[in-house]
């Protein structure tokens, strides 16, 4: 039994250094993105989105009613007022802005835009 000859044959690997920075890249990489996992799920309790999700939900009420939505006036819990504006969208015709803003003790909390049709598509 003799060696085995391959003739004119190079063997190609990675060397040490190219694998320490493929490990530091890759390391660096799945930390950002944990932190930034972490800051999103600490950041689903803030009241600030507990609000958007609240008038967000009210937007779709007053679209799923059927009839054109009107401005009026919405109280929520701890003293929050929404104030629900409708007017017709500038550049579209067809199609209406409705806004809500909302208020805590004359403290503007933040605002919700969707546009709406006025004739929604009835099925048969």
């Amino acid at each position: 039994m003799g060696k085995i000859k391959i003739p004119n044959a190079k063997l190609k690997g990675s060397t040490l250094i190219e694998v320490l920075v493929a490990l530091v890249i890759i390391t660096v990489v799945s930390g950002i993105a944990v932190i930034t996992y972490v800051r999103m799920l600490n950041y689903q309790d803030t009241p600030a989105l507990q609000l958007q999700q609240q008038l967000s939900i009210i937007a779709h009420e007053a679209v799923r009613q059927g009839e054109k939505p009107v401005d009026q006036h919405y109280a929520l819990p701890n003293d929050v007022v929404v104030e629900q504006h409708v007017s017709p969208y500038p550049s579209h015709p067809d199609l209406l802005l409705l806004q809500l803003d909302a208020y805590q003790e004359q403290q503007h909390l933040g605002t919700y835009r969707t546009l709406i049709s006025p004739n929604p598509y009835e099925a048969p």
